[in-house]
């Protein structure tokens, strides 16, 4: 059995581990007793998810039926009264199914539904432990049907908690970049999300990238996420400097206006000022050239340097 903390490895995490692992087993969430939260079980199967469960926050398969596929309440009721005279637990899912009111079709699209519900809440977590628990028995054998970058991609579009997503991803100005360890990355993306990820390159932030877009920030931000708890995107702390904000650096030279410096907190950037050639050294001055003689040096003989000598008085 392994086990970890949500606030040192994610949901996501631990599911596109499980999932990279191809792991069968039940992952368990576990709440802090005083957030409030109930446990979220999901199972998986060979490293695909086939079902999740949540004592609450999200919504029953008869409501999803009601509100998505059209069933009429009056039957849904009909249904629950036949499902409570049944003996044996049936599920309401099967007894919609013998009564002709759903078809199996439908009924797999609203499990679906259920169990991305389900992993939203688990993807919003950001308190708790985490427990896997290997080899323990599908509760349901339905599969989820999709990859877990896609799973984790359409759970996030349903996260209703900005500030999840704000904590998660750091805020709206966190900027994020591509970056993925899997080399196979499979994402069904909308267009509006495909307009949007046109704009992530390592230098926008969520809000620039909602604003390019021309996208509600909310909504950007959860595609955002959604990428990110996929693995696709990494967020960048801080933002990546461009070629020109690396030139202006160093150069003193810039397009830009320059940003306003508060005196409490002056900018650190590198301004290297160009300082002037020292002024040439002159070379050393020539010696005057020496006169030459003009004629041969007179050379005293020696009887007359003797002759002197002698006529010295101190002698």
């Amino acid at each position: 059995m392994e086990s970890g903390r949500l606030q040192n490895e994610p949901t996501s995490v631990v599911c596109r581990r499980l999932a990279t692992e191809s792991r069968t087993g039940c992952l368990h969430l576990l709440p802090d007793e005083a957030s409030g939260e109930h446990e979220v079980r999901i199972w998986f199967r060979d490293g695909r998810i086939h079902t999740a469960v949540a004592q609450e926050g999200r919504r029953r398969l008869g409501e999803i039926l009601v509100a998505d596929s059209g069933l009429p309440q009056g039957s849904l009721d009909r249904a629950l009264d036949q499902q409570r005279r049944e003996p044996g637990g049936v599920r309401i899912g099967d007894v919609l199914v013998a009564m002709g009111l759903v078809d199996r079709e439908t009924l797999r699209d609203a499990v679906r539904e259920q169990i991305l519900e389900t992993l939203a809440l688990a993807v919003g977590r950001r308190h708790g432990a985490w427990r896997f628990v290997p080899d323990a028995a599908v509760k349901w054998d339905v599969p989820l049907g999709s990859g877990m970058q896609d799973a984790l991609m359409e759970a996030s579009r349903r996260l209703d908690a900005p500030e999840v997503i704000a904590w998660r991803l750091g805020g709206m100005d966190a900027v994020v970049d591509f970056g993925s360890d899997d080399a196979d990355v499979r994402l069904s993306l909308r267009a509006r999300e495909w307009a949007m990820l046109t704009h992530i390159d390592g230098r926008n932030s969520i809000a620039e990238i909602a604003r390019r877009a021309g996208e509600d920030p909310v909504t950007t931000a959860r595609v955002v996420h959604g990428l990110h708890a996929a693995g696709v995107v990494h967020v960048l702390r801080p933002p990546a400097p461009t070629f020109d904000d690396l030139r202006a650096d160093l150069v003193g030279v810039s397009d830009r206006p320059a940003p306003a410096v508060r005196p409490a907190e002056p900018s650190p950037g590198l301004v290297v000022v160009p300082v002037p050639p020292p002024p040439p050294i002159p070379p050393p001055p020539r010696p005057p050239p020496t006169a030459e003689p003009t004629s041969e040096p007179a050379v005293t003989s020696s009887a007359a340097l003797f002759a002197d000598l002698a006529d010295d008085p101190a002698d």
